[in-house]
């Protein structure tokens, strides 16, 4: 029994003091670490996440497909954490720390290595309708050519409705897009001014699948905008009209907020707060500038720019 007891104490004994090491380097860096039901560290915007297997990845808070580390344990990756703030604020020392680990994290090399960039095998089929009607197939191809599936788009008037055909199953990605006139603004509380059309996204694509593709968003988008394009009897085109919110129930994998309003608000951070600048730096205002909707409309600073919603549009600069 004394043996066993001696043996127990040894391997406290070693993690207690790999604790306090981890400790004083964490305060060298001006950190410490959180004790809840899980032991863990959070800088500005990179995260641990488990893999349920022992090991953690470091990610970026905002998106966390992005990848920066793999394969460690909760203290390397500890270690690691702190190890970029170091650097960070060595590297930019007039920055504050936020903003010198947000800019050094964004020239470290990103492994991405957990997605499967996705692409259309038929480029030009983009917003076309069947000669005989019915839902629209779009066949995905991965980088070495393979088609993995197809997006399945139906439309309803104004509104465009995507399904995904994946791994042998027709999987619901709770995704639309609908071209938004006034009265729409008027049901959904949205600033759409009369004569106005505006692409109008709704995405809720569950967390299994953003874990495993990428692209598929921006082949969504693509797509509505060729087909609303070719089918005029809609309206025109005339920009987009992006909401970013914080909803536990709709985005409960994705820490109860839109990715979207976490990267508005990282990079409003980085801007000093330059709502235009912020809204190019999100995944929505980065298409939408692509796609020559160059002008950020906010009406009302207040209500549309808060903490757990965003609204803006990117319209064209004639507008």
């Amino acid at each position: 029994m004394r043996k066993l007891l001696k043996i127990l104490m040894y391997a406290w004994e070693k993690r207690r003091k790999k604790r306090k090491e981890l400790k004083e380097l964490l305060n060298q860096a001006g950190l410490k670490l959180v004790k809840a039901k899980n032991t863990s560290i959070t800088l500005a915007c990179i995260i641990p996440i488990s893999d349920k297997q022992g090991k953690y990845k470091i990610v970026d808070e905002a998106d966390n497909s992005i990848v920066y580390n793999t394969g460690l344990t909760e203290d390397e990756a500890a270690e690691q954490m702190a190890r970029y703030m170091n650097d960070a604020t060595e590297r930019y020392p007039k920055l504050s720390g936020d903003e010198a680990l947000n800019k050094y994290m964004d020239n470290v090399g990103k492994l991405n290595t957990s997605r499967n960039k996705i692409k259309l095998k038929y480029p030009e089929k983009l917003g076309t309708i069947p000669k005989n009607g019915g839902v629209t197939k779009l066949e995905l191809i991965d980088d070495s050519g393979t088609v993995i599936g197809k997006i399945i788009r139906s439309n309803k008037n104004r509104k465009i409705e995507y399904r995904l055909f994946y791994k042998n199953k027709k999987i619901n990605i709770y995704s639309e897009v609908s071209l938004a006139n006034k009265q729409f603004g008027k049901t959904y509380k949205l600033p759409i001014k009369d004569g106005e059309d505006l692409l109008y996204v709704d995405f809720a694509i569950p967390k299994s699948i953003t874990d495993e593709l990428s692209g598929l968003g921006k082949i969504m988008l693509d797509d509505a905008l060729a087909f609303f394009k070719k089918n005029k009897k809609f309206g025109n085109v005339d920009g987009t009209i992006d909401l970013y919110i914080k909803d536990s129930r709709l985005y409960k994998n994705y820490g109860g907020e839109s990715i979207l309003l976490k990267q508005f608000w990282k990079a409003m951070k980085q801007n000093g707060g330059d709502i235009e600048k912020s809204a190019f730096s999100t995944f929505g205002g980065k298409w939408a500038k692509e796609n020559g909707f160059t002008k950020v409309v906010v009406e009302n600073v207040k209500q549309q720019i808060t903490p757990d919603e965003v609204i803006i549009k990117f319209l064209k600069e004639s507008q």
